[in-house]
């Protein structure tokens, strides 16, 4: 968040305010604010509505992590999802590489990966008994691409531009 962002904050964290009858603090308000400041403030004001309709973590005023929480789950929570994920796609790309085909309806970031592993033809063309290996790889391939800034992937490799265009509109939404 930014300076500009002061107003649009200052109504999330009043209807906060409210909601829990307490009287507003601001020296509480700018605390909040610097705290959550790495965060875009649409976020932020989306993770405290989420906080005040949280059935089991909504009962309390919110502290700063509790809004952090909203925004971002638990570090685990992501990591399993993502691997789900990830995991998914591979099913997807072992099932097309065992009959020479490519596949088709994966996301960027496992095209990437694959890419990055060798193609389809490296999945096709593996021992069964290193399948687990690759396919480990490759989970931990998408979770860091996934996780990646821009400045941090292979340039050289063909999908490079197109994820980087994802990657930039994920960012404006």
């Amino acid at each position: 968040m930014t300076k500009n962002d002061k107003q649009e904050f200052a109504k999330a964290m009043t209807a906060c305010y409210m909601a829990f009858d307490k009287h507003q603090d601001s020296n509480q308000m700018a605390i909040f604010f610097d705290l959550l400041s790495d965060y875009d403030v649409v976020s932020v004001c989306k993770a405290f509505r989420k906080h005040l309709t949280d059935a089991d973590r909504g009962r309390f005023f919110p502290k700063p992590a509790d809004i952090i929480y909203q925004i971002t789950g638990t570090e685990k929570q992501q990591s399993e999802s993502l691997e789900s994920l990830a995991e998914l796609e591979w099913c997807k790309i072992y099932s097309s590489a065992s009959r020479g085909v490519e596949p088709v309806n994966i996301t960027i970031e496992a095209r990437y990966a694959l890419r990055a592993l060798g193609g389809v033809n490296k999945v096709g063309y593996t021992l069964e008994k290193d399948i687990p290996f690759l396919k480990r790889e490759f989970i931990a391939l998408v979770k860091s691409i996934t996780g990646a800034k821009s400045d941090q992937l292979d340039k050289s490799l063909p999908l490079y531009s197109e994820l980087i265009n994802k990657k930039t509109q994920v960012a404006v939404e």
